[in-house]
């Protein structure tokens, strides 16, 4: 079948990541369905309109990842499915957990009732590989899971979403018995094609003001390769039923992020973190924040991944996600939300 003859199904096509999946399948030629949660909220709608016009390959449909209501619809007659969308709060609940278990499941069963679909891609997270393995000498692969004791929410609603679509599709007793890959990327970074103040937004607009940062690292991705390797995975039998870290091999500490961006903006009239918070700072902040609480036990380690299945699988070579960053910080300037000073300088096109 033609490429644009073929129909994907993209969750979540508001956000920071589903925007950039849309992108890249339409840049392909596909035709694409989006999901989002309202069909009402014009400021999450309309920039991802935008990336299709006419409106020629490009529809967008209501659905909630807490409702089975909607799926059926959502899912019938596409070829391929993204499942892109999941909660990601920099803290978390256990509405978050909850939430990403139902929706994957909700999705899943949706698929596994629609005969046309050929592939599942499912978006998950480093969160669920690395999590207390951060102290290995060795490199993280794919054959990791996160262990879960203590862990917060975010990681358990990884974890334990990524495990129940394996759990289900594994059973191989379903109407159509599809194929699974998950992209499990780091830390997402880049310029957005949305409004959308997402958790990576508030990071990086954090680091913009801040006069120090946390000893954490972070492994990063730019949010283009994470497209990229969504699609790739999808068209590639040879990644049916495994799992992908999407991230670059080395980590970044937030200082070393932060250094970059004030080579940048400093002249530009901004202040980015370029300095290392004194760990006993975030121990005694730990006592009264939660959101220090969750970094305290983060403090110095370094996660080094092994990517081989990204470059020699998908055939994705990491971006520098320096630069990725220093992209961010420029788009979300001229989109307003980071606040333009009187010395900004525009990036020529």
């Amino acid at each position: 079948m033609a490429v644009d003859k073929e129909l994907v199904l993209v969750t979540g096509a508001s956000g920071f990541l589903g925007a950039h999946c849309v992108k890249a399948l339409l840049d392909k030629g596909y035709r694409v369905r989006g999901t989002v949660r309202s069909l009402k909220n014009a400021h999450k709608v309309e920039p991802v309109r935008k990336l299709d016009p006419s409106g020629a390959r490009l529809s967008l449909v209501e659905a909630d990842l807490n409702k089975k209501d909607g799926w059926e619809k959502a899912v019938s007659g596409c070829d391929y499915v993204l499942h892109v969308a999941s909660p990601f709060p920099l803290g978390g609940t256990q509405e978050t957990i909850d939430t990403a278990i139902a929706g994957t499941k909700n999705v899943l069963e949706a698929c596994a009732e629609e005969i046309s679909v050929k592939k599942v891609v499912l978006t998950s997270s480093v969160a669920a590989i690395s999590e207390g393995h951060r102290a290995s000498k060795e490199r993280i692969d794919e054959s990791f899971w996160s262990l879960l004791e203590g862990a917060v929410a975010y990681v358990k609603s990884k974890t334990l979403a990524e495990r129940a679509a394996w759990d289900y599709v594994n059973q191989k007793t379903h109407k159509n018995n599809f194929p699974l890959t998950t992209i499990n990327p780091g830390f997402i970074i880049g310029p957005p094609l949305t409004d959308d103040k997402g958790s990576s937004v508030e990071v990086i607009m954090q680091m913009m003001s801040l006069p120090a940062v946390p000893r954490i690292t972070f492994g990063c991705i730019d949010v283009r390769d994470v497209a990229k390797a969504h699609v790739e995975a999808m068209e590639r039998p040879e990644s049916n039923g495994m799992r992908v870290i999407c991230a670059e091999a080395d980590p970044h500490y937030m200082v070393e992020l932060g250094k970059r961006l004030q080579r940048e903006f400093a002249s530009q009239g901004y202040s980015p973190a370029a300095k290392t918070l004194p760990d006993f700072i975030i121990k005694i902040g730990s006592l009264f924040s939660a959101q220090f609480s969750a970094i305290v036990g983060r403090l110095g380690h370094e996660t080094r991944f092994d990517n081989t299945r990204l470059r020699e699988v998908l055939h994705v070579q990491p971006n520098d996600s320096r630069e990725a960053l220093v992209d961010m910080v420029y788009e979300l300037i001229d989109r307003g939300i980071i606040k333009k000073t009187t010395k900004y300088r525009p990036r020529k096109a």
